[in-house]
C-alpha cells in the first residue's frame, strides 16, 4: 500500500493508482492520479492561452504535424468506437507502425517531404498502413484514390 502525498489515500502500490515517475525509488508518482489530474487542470485553467499556444506550435512542427496525423489514422484503424471505423479496421485495414516516431522517421527520413498542406493517402486503397504504402498527396489527388463501390 501507499499513502498519496497530497490527499492521504491509501492505495495499492501500482501504476493504476499512482502514475509512473523514474526519479523515485519505486518508480511511482507520490500523488495519486486523480491529485495529479485536479493538479494538471489547475495548471491548464490558469495558463489557458499559453498552453493553447505551445499545442499550436508544436502541432505546426512537421513532427508534430506528423504525431496528430497518426493518432488520427490510429484512431480510424483501431477504435471501434471511432466513426469510421467501418471504413478502415472494419475492413481490415491496419496500422503497421509501432509508434508515432516510427511514423513520422519514415516520412521525414525517407520520403522526404513535408507534409503539413498534403493528406497522408495509401497507394493500395485495400492496403494497410505501411511502409511502402502511404504516400502524400493534395487533397483533390486523395479524392481520386477511392475503392470502387
Amino acid at each position: 500500500m501507499k499513502i498519496c502525498k497530497k490527499c492521504k489515500n491509501k492505495y495499492p502500490a501500482n501504476i493504476v493508482y499512482f502514475p509512473r515517475r523514474k526519479r523515485y525509488k519505486d518508480n511511482l508518482s507520490s500523488w495519486c492520479r486523480k491529485c495529479e489530474r485536479k493538479q494538471a487542470l489547475k495548471h491548464y485553467y490558469a495558463h489557458h492561452s499559453e498552453c493553447i499556444k505551445r499545442t499550436n506550435n508544436w502541432r505546426g512542427t512537421i513532427r508534430g504535424h506528423l504525431i496528430s496525423i497518426f493518432g488520427g489514422i490510429k484512431q480510424r484503424c483501431e477504435d471501434i468506437n471511432n466513426k469510421h471505423f467501418k471504413n478502415y479496421g472494419g475492413r481490415g485495414i491496419r496500422l503497421l507502425f509501432k509508434n508515432s516516431r516510427e511514423f513520422a522517421d519514415y516520412v521525414v527520413n525517407e520520403l522526404k517531404i513535408d507534409p503539413r498542406s498534403l493528406d497522408c493517402d495509401r497507394i493500395d486503397n485495400n492496403g494497410n498502413y505501411e511502409k511502402g504504402n502511404i504516400r502524400f498527396v493534395t487533397r483533390h489527388e486523395n479524392l481520386k484514390n477511392r475503392r470502387k463501390f
